[in-house]
């Protein structure tokens, strides 16, 4: 491809990551609180909603020390017992995905499935 060719390949891409609203600030700014008890969300918590291009915000409060993930956005949040920990980041893409809380491994070798624990709760990025 020529020197044009490519200048009007970025030309194109920039002007659909502008017309999706893909770009970072071009969604609404969502925040949330997630307040864990002994590594669970409370049920009010568990369900996230948010559009595609918003920018996530949390604010993660906990009695345990832990990360907190979103493996599909390769979120990993290291939170300390009793204080905050915070985490943005950009919904680029649509879709169900879970969150999960891995608590400090031990010196042992984690037993076959044990990383991935059952989700904590759920973001839905909704298509804009």
């Amino acid at each position: 491809m020529t020197l044009q060719g490519w200048r009007r390949a970025w030309m194109c891409w920039g002007l659909w990551v502008a017309s999706t609203g893909l770009a970072l600030g071009q969604g609404n700014e969502r925040r949330f609180e997630l307040h864990l008890t002994q590594g669970k969300l409370a049920a009010s918590e568990r369900m996230m909603r948010v559009t595609q291009g918003d920018t996530v915000h949390w604010r993660i409060f906990s009695d345990t020390a832990g990360e907190l993930h979103l493996h599909a956005y390769g979120v990993q949040v290291p939170v300390l017992a009793g204080q905050v920990a915070e985490s943005t980041f950009v919904a680029h893409t649509s879709g169900r995905y879970r969150l999960q809380w891995h608590a400090p491994t031990s010196s042992r070798a984690p037993t076959q499935g044990e990383h991935h624990a059952p989700a904590l709760g759920v973001i839905e990025v909704h298509p804009k």
